[in-house]
Formats: structure tokens, C-alpha cells, sequence
């Protein structure tokens, strides 16, 4: 709930860095993002984000429907204009370093993605493991986001969730 909370927090529209989960693998990294959706459900967002909606994206998804890097560039042109119509938007996106490889540097995707970023049209997501942190922090990118670590909850703060999205 904690880490729910300040993952909102970080959504908020004045604020420029986006969150950044980190943790190892099976942690709850993504259900944090589910549990932001939650929130937005139950109306216990701020009013600006009440009516956002959560997309999750994945680079290598758009790496595996690619033949080239000319078509990798296309896609992602294509995807960014319609997330542009959409709007109103919590962009999550999980192994974001996944942008910070030759081919997607090459396309032009990394540069144009960091462009949206800092143009601030829609919110963003980004999580991460441990070791891929190591990296990532040294990159052009880490300056977007803010770090948030995600640590192994423990059996009692588990049930205690659970039991609250039940009801």
C-alpha cells in the first residue's frame, strides 16, 4: 500500500521524474502497477488522473514485430501518435532498459521515447530488476525517473492486502 501510495504520488502533474520500480524478479513489481489501477477504479487518485486509463507497453514486443530498424521506427511513430489521441494515460512499462539497446538507439526509438518523456504528454511507469538498475542508472534515461525500491513483502502485510482488494 505504501509503494502504491508513492507511486501516485509521483504521478502527480507537477512533478517531472517518473517512478521507477525496482526489485528482484517476483516481488510484486507489476502489481504494483495493478494496484495503481485499483486505485484509479476506487477513485483514490488525485481528480486530474480519476479518469486515466493504464497501458502496459513492452519493447520487445515492438522489437519482435520488426524486420528493420526502419520498421521498428515506423511502429514506434505509430504507436506514439495514437497514445498522443488517446491521451489521459499511465504509460507502464516493464524492463524499460529494454529501450537502451543498439537497435532501438539505431531507430531512433530511445531519443524519440525520451522526447516524450520530457514533453510530459502522458504519465509513465517504468520497472526494472536489480540488476538491469546497475546499468540503467549511468544512462541518459535514469534522469527521467525516479527510483522507488521494491522490496519482498512479508506474509502479514500480504495477507492484509489481499484481504482489501477482496472486499
Amino acid at each position: 500500500k505504501e509503494i502504491i501510495e508513492e507511486v501516485i504520488h509521483h504521478l502527480n502533474l507537477y512533478n517531472r521524474l517518473y517512478p521507477l520500480l525496482v526489485g528482484k524478479n517476483g516481488v510484486g513489481k507489476s502489481s504494483i502497477a495493478i494496484g495503481v489501477t485499483q486505485y484509479i477504479l476506487e477513485g483514490k487518485i488525485y481528480t486530474e488522473l480519476q479518469n486515466f486509463r493504464v497501458i502496459e507497453f513492452d519493447f520487445n514486443n515492438l522489437l519482435s514485430e520488426s524486420i528493420n530498424e526502419e520498421e521498428i521506427s515506423k511502429n514506434f511513430k505509430s504507436i506514439i501518435f495514437e497514445l498522443k489521441q488517446i491521451k489521459d494515460i499511465i504509460l507502464v512499462i516493464d524492463n524499460v532498459e529494454v529501450v537502451l539497446q543498439e537497435i532501438f538507439v539505431k531507430s531512433g526509438v530511445l531519443a524519440g521515447f525520451m522526447q516524450l518523456l520530457k514533453s510530459n504528454i502522458f504519465h509513465c511507469i517504468g520497472i526494472m530488476n536489480n540488476i538491469s538498475y546497475e546499468n540503467f542508472q549511468y544512462s541518459a534515461l535514469s534522469k527521467f525517473f525516479q527510483k522507488i525500491d521494491v522490496h519482498e513483502s512479508n506474509n502479514l502485510e500480504t495477507r492484509m492486502f489481499l484481504e482489501h482488494w477482496r472486499e
